[in-house]
């Protein structure tokens, strides 16, 4: 049986290690994964295709008011207000993220964007506050996923858009090793597969417009990331960190199996709140 892990100690972890994913995954705080249209592209131009994707799909405009769920180190969600002009709040469990995220801020946006630390199962807006709910990367470190897709449709307007990516479970039973290496080292644990993900948002009231299976991105993903890592190592620059980056570099490295025996999956997600 997996382990359970408390809100707290997933917010110790991302305050604790904010400065090591920076240091290789993206400096300015962009951590998420990417979309590959083609296998050859670099991770950091795969990242702005997906978020150029999920754009897309959600159709947000300046007339837009956007809740960024898990808004990190606030990266995303400068870039929706950039594209679009719509107003973007960004919440976030980790305050040393949302701290990042308001120090990015201009006099240009600030009117415009507001950052505040909160838990997804529990978001301190009112009803139907919000035509878009954004969030990458994030709402499976919400342990109770269950209420915290309930407070997104609350906080859902009659008619709006719901745009998300998330980690499934494609098979019930995971490998010790896959575990250990993903579920362990990442602080969660999921009841979703692809399939019962839109069974699960469409109880909730959702209509599921898109869905989509990104779990080969996610390989991809790792993949482009381990080598980052060998070649921080190679270079020889952050050598305090190096001993982390090997244990990273091992579990990166055996994602494709991971994701080629269902042990993890990763799936794009777009749901309209239905008229209440």
């Amino acid at each position: 049986m997996m382990k359970t892990f408390t809100e707290k100690e997933t917010k110790i972890f991302y305050n604790e290690d904010d400065k090591i994913y920076r240091s290789f995954w993206d400096k300015k705080g962009n951590l998420h994964w990417g979309y590959f249209p083609q296998n050859n592209i670099s991770f950091s131009e795969a990242m702005i295709k997906l978020n150029e994707k999920m754009l897309r799909l959600s159709k947000i405009d300046k007339e837009s008011i956007v809740l960024d769920f898990g808004c990190g180190n606030g990266i995303n969600s400068l870039y929706i207000h950039q594209k679009t002009g719509a107003e973007v709040a960004g919440i976030d469990l980790s305050d040393i993220r949302i701290e990042n995220a308001r120090k990015n801020l201009t006099k240009n946006n600030r009117n415009k964007i507001h950052f505040l630390r909160s838990s997804g199962t529990k978001l301190k807006f009112k009803d139907s506050t919000f035509t878009h709910v954004w969030s990458q990367a994030a709402i499976y470190h919400m342990h109770d996923k269950k209420r915290a897709l309930a407070e997104v449709y609350r906080v859902l307007e009659n008619g709006g858009f719901f745009v998300f990516d998330d980690l499934i479970k494609p098979k019930k039973k995971v490998s010790k090793e896959a575990e250990k290496l993903i579920y362990e080292r990442l602080l969660f644990d999921t009841d979703y597969s692809f399939k019962s993900y839109q069974k699960e948002l469409e109880k909730m009231g959702f209509e599921v417009v898109h869905a989509e299976d990104l779990s080969k991105h996610l390989a991809l993903s790792y993949q482009k990331l381990a080598e980052l890592l060998e070649k921080k190592i190679k270079k020889g620059g952050n050598k305090p960190l190096h001993e982390k980056y090997r244990k990273l570099i091992e579990a990166y490295k055996k994602m494709n199996k991971f994701v080629r025996k269902g042990d993890v999956g990763w799936a794009l997600y777009l749901a309209k709140k239905k008229n209440a």
